[in-house]
Formats: C-alpha cells, sequence, structure tokens
C-alpha cells in the first residue's frame, strides 16, 4: 500500500536542486517532526540524502531520491511534473474538489484550495510505503512537502492528513478531508 503526498505550485520549482531540497527539509525538520509527536530528529537529519534519480537529464528539478535512513536501500522517489504531465494531476484534484463541494456544505479552507489549484503550474509527488512512513519519516515527508509549497508559493494534500499549507515552520491544516 502506498501514501501520496502531492504538493500544488503556483511557482515553478525547476531550479530546486538536490542540495537545496535536502538543506529545506533538515531545517524544517525539527518543528515539524514536534508538530507530529516524533523525536529523533538531529539523528535523522545526519543521515538525510537527496540526490538526482540516476539517469535524469539536465541540471532541473525532475525526479529525486530521498533516504533518511543508515539502513535506508529503497529511496523515496520525488517527481516533479509540470505543463502536460500536470494536468492529469491537477484534473483529479479539482474532480475531487467539486465532489467534495456538492457534498458538503461551506469551508474557508475550500476557497483556499480552488485558488491554488486554479493558480497551479505544476506539482510535486511523492510515493511513500507504509513503512517510510513510520517513526520520523512521516515528519520527514512532510519536510519535504513544506519546503516545496513554501518554495512553490503551493499548497499540500497529504493522504490521511487532507490539505496543508506552510505557516511558521509548521503545516497548517486548510481542510482536513482525503
Amino acid at each position: 500500500m502506498s501514501i501520496s503526498i502531492r504538493v500544488v505550485c503556483r511557482s515553478s520549482l525547476g531550479d530546486v536542486t538536490p542540495e537545496a531540497l535536502s538543506a529545506g527539509l533538515v531545517e524544517r525538520l525539527p518543528k515539524l517532526a514536534n508538530q507530529y509527536g516524533e523525536e529523533g530528529a538531529a539523528e535523522t537529519a545526519k543521515h538525510v540524502s537527496v540526490t538526482r534519480k540516476k539517469g535524469a537529464s539536465g541540471d532541473s528539478f525532475d525526479v529525486f531520491e530521498l533516504r533518511w535512513r543508515a539502513d535506508q536501500t529503497k529511496p523515496v522517489r520525488i517527481e516533479r511534473r509540470a505543463e502536460e504531465r500536470a494536468e492529469e494531476e491537477l484534473g483529479e484534484l479539482n474532480e475531487w474538489l467539486e465532489s467534495y463541494m456538492a457534498e458538503e456544505d461551506g469551508d474557508d479552507g475550500v476557497e483556499e484550495i480552488a485558488h491554488a489549484l486554479q493558480a497551479a503550474e505544476e506539482i510535486v509527488m511523492l510515493e511513500l510505503s507504509s513503512s517510510d512512513t513510520e517513526g520520523m519519516g512521516w515528519p520527514v515527508a512532510m519536510a519535504v512537502a513544506h519546503y516545496l509549497a513554501e518554495t512553490g508559493d503551493g499548497i499540500v494534500r497529504a493522504e490521511g492528513e487532507g490539505w496543508l499549507a506552510p505557516e511558521e515552520g509548521e503545516l497548517r491544516h486548510v481542510l482536513e478531508a482525503d
């Protein structure tokens, strides 16, 4: 079973480097570990590694691989989709929002999500296994999402969490709905 995190961005993340993403993750990790009730941010930060996927061409952010455990053999894939490659994902998110709005009474968060989806330039996807989310795994993934959302003027949709926005080093719930 996989758990997905989507970061919908209004600005391009094409210039983000593995080094910048790694530094942004490590900077945000202590606050997000605290937000999610996990300990061990300092030790985990020592093992954080973000690399460009082997075989990727060019210098732009296309596909990165993330590791945060010393014994981690399989990395988490972080994939940026822009233009046509983002349209399908954004279409699915818009369909979800329309369905949600048809079933639910007004919610303040819906407007914020709708604005983000309307202005979206690209989307970044993380797919995590259930074991990836154990211990510090979820705060690490959310630190990646926070950095990308903050850098790309975006919003996060995480399975099991709903919609979130970066705010003062933490992730604020915009809408608690899957």
